[in-house]
């Protein structure tokens, strides 16, 4: 008389077979996470850099325009822009804003970008705004100022007085994947260091 179902050996063979199974869709599901993780760090690491060279070459050419003072803060700084743009040159009023998006723990710096008249810089609609870099725990900008012992950073520049811009800029980006610190400084073509 034959029974119907399976043996202990058929039983155990398929376990083990299920068992190889889930382990090889396990390991393959843990190495692609880690190459993920892995690109993520570097994909943050290269937005750092392309926002610091950007930064740096819009900041270079600057200059002093009385109606577009050079301003900034700890999470602010607004400067006038020339751009060849065919055989015109428009001008424009650029910002680079540390924000915290929508109540997020994590912020953001963004550049936004004005065309300048008289008419568009009064109408906050016109505004073009790029996120340039994501997830940074902290970020910062820092003004040159002078003092008896040469100069120092501090966390604002307004863009009045006999000094009309900072001899450097310090850019601090602290980003949250890596944990990593990043420090750029610009030195101004123009500027002076100012007194305070």
């Amino acid at each position: 008389m034959r029974r119907t179902g399976l043996t202990f050996i058929e039983l155990m063979t398929g376990i083990a077979i299920l068992s190889v199974a889930m382990l090889a869709v396990y390991g393959v599901f843990s190495i692609g996470l880690k190459i993920w993780h892995r690109s993520h760090a570097e994909r943050a690491l290269q937005d750092v850099r392309l926002a610091f060279l950007k930064i740096d070459k819009e900041m270079k050419n600057t200059f002093f325009f009385s109606e577009i003072p050079f301003k900034g803060s700890e999470d602010k700084v607004t400067f006038p822009l020339s751009v060849n743009e065919g055989e015109k040159q428009k001008l424009y009023v650029v910002s680079y804003v540390i924000k915290n998006p929508s109540g997020s723990v994590l912020k953001e710096l963004a550049r936004e970008e004005r065309y300048f008249s008289e008419r568009a810089y009064e109408n906050s609609d016109m505004v073009k705004v790029r996120t340039m870099v994501g997830s940074l725990k902290s970020a910062r900008f820092e003004y040159a100022y002078s003092n008896a012992s040469g100069y120092e950073w501090l966390p604002y520049w307004d863009g009045t007085g006999q000094d009309q811009m900072p001899s450097g800029v310090r850019i601090s980006l602290e980003i949250e994947s890596e944990n990593d610190f990043y420090n750029k400084v610009i030195f101004l073509q123009h500027g002076k260091l100012g007194v305070r």
